[in-house]
């Protein structure tokens, strides 16, 4: 199914790219983590400056 005559069939062959594809995602991932989503998020107002914590 995924490799005819000793070569891979075009659908072995996406597998193998699609399998390449997350090993570099990964390995990027490692050498330079990016921070969280949330972590680049900060709640801030219009002028750029934190606002102030609420008070309950």
């Amino acid at each position: 199914m995924f490799v005819r005559q000793g070569s891979p069939t075009p659908l072995g062959q996406a597998f193998a790219e699609y399998g390449r594809i997350d090993k570099t995602t990964h390995l990027l991932s490692m050498l330079d983590p990016m921070p969280s989503t949330t972590e680049q998020r900060r709640p801030c107002s219009p002028h750029g400056r934190l606002r102030p914590a609420s008070r309950r």
